[in-house]
């Protein structure tokens, strides 16, 4: 019998990973796609929602998944087990060799860049940092699920905090002053399609959300578990933007 995977993740290193997954930078720039779309606050702010409820939907597909398939692996064991194995595989060739390696590279640099406004880089510094990040982290991973988790709940304490402290300042420094700088803006007519692309815009901000089903074999009672942490992360990150955009706005 083969050895099994040490079941050391828990729910708040599931929900930690969810949250911290989706939290990003994404959030500052399809801010300003979605205003473009829809510029009017209470429309803004439905698009926001939408997303948020869409995601939310995806996220109890996924939970009831989870709660039948409980192993490693994710939408891969979804596909394999649902529809072929060679699904599976090509999913999990493309994921592996291209879409997920390229998100992380892509994070990567765009952090050593950030790290360049504050400590001058040149190209080759940027890259050797963004290499360096990757492998910090990867390495943190490999010791441990119990580790990497619980890095995890740290950088999402601290991205979360960073979040409520900016729409605290929103709201007790911000006025009524920015309303005056684009009344125009706000006046323009706002059709169903824009709308559409509004929401589609804010569907960005949420992606990554499902990775934590890839941890199902080394989640405690993972038919519980990820259910919990999809909800509860989802939930606490359309909180997080609906917060931000009510400041901004």
């Amino acid at each position: 019998m083969p050895p099994a995977l040490r079941r050391s993740m828990r729910l708040p290193h599931a929900a930690a990973l969810v949250v911290g997954i989706i939290l990003g930078a994404s959030i500052f720039i399809q801010s300003s796609e979605i205003t473009r779309q829809v510029p009017n606050t209470t429309l803004v702010m439905l698009a926001w929602l939408a997303a948020g409820l869409l995601t939310f939907c995806g996220a109890l597909v996924c939970a009831e998944l989870t709660s039948v398939f409980p192993q490693t692996g994710g939408v891969y064991v979804f596909l394999r087990q649902i529809f072929s194995p060679a699904l599976g595989f090509l999913w999990g060739w493309a994921m592996f060799w291209s879409v997920h390696s390229g998100i992380i590279a892509a994070i990567a640099v765009i952090m050593a860049r950030y790290i360049a406004y504050f400590a001058p880089l040149s190209e080759t510094a940027i890259r050797m940092v963004a290499i360096a990040t990757i492998v910090l982290l990867s390495a943190i991973n490999y010791l441990g699920v119990k580790l990497g988790g619980t890095v995890q709940v740290a950088l999402t304490v601290i991205k979360v905090a960073a979040i409520f402290l900016m729409v605290l300042l929103f709201f007790t420094l911000g006025g009524r002053a920015h309303q005056t700088m684009l009344p125009e803006l706000y006046t323009r007519d706002v059709s169903i399609g824009a709308f559409g692309l509004a929401v589609a815009a804010g569907l960005f901000a949420f992606g990554g959300w499902h990775m934590v089903t890839y941890l199902a074999g080394e989640t405690e009672d993972p038919q519980h578990t990820i259910p919990r942490a999809l909800l509860l992360g989802t939930l606490t990150v359309t909180a997080c933007y609906m917060l931000l955009n009510a400041g901004y706005h």
